[in-house]
């Protein structure tokens, strides 16, 4: 595979903030051999994208790049990229272990991305949700920017089948009164074990992560789980359109 497809692929497999900042990084680079992963690491926290663009640097000190032509074929790359798919991107977002061959990010990663990106709203459903301190303490700090923060999750007074951790986060649900909690209560589901078991974030209707991993310590860190990072088209707004049409229905209720 040449470089340029190789760069090509790159941009179009990893977040498209992470090549952005790692160009800058090149920008700031006198030599492509002085840009180490330790460096790289002090502005892109996810393990993957810093492999995998230093494999790129790598090869591409064995050529005549220098640092300012690789900046401008990412950029330029980047560019195509957003002009042929400018409504979606789909990145594979996995819990599990860090496997050298895989280009896939981390679900901490990717979830703490998403919801510092929020400006305007944050939906989070849940099945499982425990008092994560990093995640509380963003959810805290988005709400008093004025980002309206709404959460759904299981509960074990509603459901027969569910046991509520004691660090749940919806525990803290009378110390966050910025934020709005919600779950679905029995009497509205089909069955008694009927479960509200969908796990989603969607920050200002633009982005979603969809995962089968629960808001909880291990699901994020330790855990095999896969999820989907969605970005722009219609997909996060029809889901955040579908749970509050459910809470408007009254199929979600606040949890008091």
């Amino acid at each position: 595979m040449t470089l340029e497809r190789r760069i090509a692929r790159i941009v179009s497999e990893l977040s498209l903030d992470h090549v952005l900042v790692f160009s800058h990084c090149l920008d700031r680079t006198p030599r492509l051999a002085d840009l180490t992963p330790a460096m790289l690491r002090l502005d892109i926290p996810d393990p993957a994208s810093v492999r995998r663009f230093t494999e790129l640097v790598n090869e591409a000190a064995a050529t005549a790049y220098t640092p300012a032509a690789l900046a401008l074929a990412l950029r330029s790359a980047a560019q195509t990229l957003g002009d042929r798919d400018a409504d979606v991107r789909v990145e594979v977002v996995w819990t599990g272990p860090d496997l050298a061959t895989s280009s896939s990010r981390q679900t901490a990663a990717v979830l703490f991305e998403t919801l510092k990106s929020a400006h305007e709203s944050l939906l989070l459903v849940s099945y499982a949700a425990n008092d994560i301190s990093d995640v509380t303490e963003t959810l805290t700090s988005k709400a008093v920017e004025r980002v309206e923060i709404r959460c759904v999750f299981e509960s074990s007074e509603e459901s027969e089948n569910f046991r509520q951790s004691q660090k749940s986060l919806t525990a803290l649900a009378e110390q966050l009164p910025l934020i709005r909690f919600y779950t679905w209560p029995k009497e509205r589901r089909p069955k008694p074990w009927s479960s509200l078991h969908a796990k989603v974030v969607i920050a200002d209707r633009r982005t979603a992560f969809v995962t089968s991993a629960n808001l909880t310590e291990s699901a994020i860190t330790d855990n095999v789980e896969l999820g989907l990072l969605l970005r722009g088209g219609d997909a996060p707004a029809r889901i955040h359109d579908h749970v509050t049409a459910l809470i408007e229905a009254g199929e979600f209720v606040p949890i008091v």
